[in-house]
């Protein structure tokens, strides 16, 4: 029998490259990869339609990158902390990791979860909170802002993921993504959205890397 699976929490982050939540999680032992649809702990501010476009193509490229690590993605929809910990009930998990988020409905979330929730840093060049003045506020002018961002620059070089994970000894039940309906049928106003927009890690690691390409000559090609 393997030791108890540790629960790794997506939101905004659905990656495996640079995602320490991740590595926390695989370096505990068996770990069940988690993404749940919550439209009711953000209120009004619920992900619209286009998002939800975008988000059933991201789930399935990263479902698919777990897969080739051994693992999958367990589908989950409902109120966040009431899910997590019906799965943790389910599996015998007693860790949940994840990144920092600082939306105040997700801030709430994660304090209801106590200490049974890890949080990682990986969506932010730097904890606002830890960027400040001397007096512990927030800066007000930008050129003061930037001076004070420098005291923790530069960023953490990029994580690589793990080259492989661990499975519980059982899985959770999943939902399927198709039932989640996330993709417009009728009418189906996507279409050209993949003509101009690819989802997922890969597609976004490329345009990354396009990006660093021209800010490098920033100075002189401006």
């Amino acid at each position: 029998m393997t030791a108890s699976p540790t629960i790794l929490w997506f939101r905004q982050d659905l990656r495996l490259h640079d995602q320490p939540a991740l590595l926390a999680a695989a370096e505990q032992g068996p770990v069940i990869p988690v993404y749940i649809l919550d439209d009711d702990t953000p209120g009004d501010w619920r992900m619209g339609a286009a998002q939800r476009w975008w988000l059933h193509h991201s789930l399935t490229s990263l479902a698919k990158d777990l897969k080739a690590l051994g693992s999958r993605l367990i589908l989950r929809r409902g109120k966040a902390v009431e899910t997590l910990r019906a799965l943790m009930e389910d599996t015998g998990a007693t860790t949940i990791h994840a990144i920092r988020h600082y939306e105040p409905w997700w801030r709430a979330a994660e304090e209801k979860l106590g200490d049974r929730l890890c949080l990682h840093d990986g969506n932010h060049l730097a904890r606002p909170e830890l960027v400040t003045t001397g007096s512990g506020k927030p800066f007000r002018i930008y050129s003061a802002f930037w001076k004070g961002l420098q005291e923790h620059m530069p960023p953490a070089h990029p994580l690589d993921p793990p080259s492989s994970l661990d499975a519980p000894d059982h899985w959770p039940k999943s939902e399927k993504l198709a039932d989640w309906a996330l993709l417009p049928i009728k009418p189906d106003w996507s279409t050209g959205f993949a003509e101009d927009w690819t989802p997922g890690e890969a597609a976004a690691r490329e345009r990354m890397a396009d990006f660093g390409d021209k800010a490098v000559a920033y100075d002189t090609a401006r």
